[in-house]
């Protein structure tokens, strides 16, 4: 069986601790992937044991 793989490297002119907690917050990915909403199930900060739909 064969993989197809795809590598992308994007440059983001930002503070890497804000760009992980932008990322890290999975309600946010709609903004720039299309067709996904997720919206979380359990409270309080994200972390172990957190909860998405």
């Amino acid at each position: 069986m064969s993989s197809l793989i795809n590598i992308y490297k994007v440059h983001v002119n930002a503070d890497p601790e804000k760009v992980f907690s932008y990322v890290a917050d999975l309600t946010l990915h709609g903004e720039w992937s299309d067709n996904l909403t997720v919206r979380s199930v359990s409270e309080g900060p994200i972390g172990i044991g957190s909860q998405y739909h």
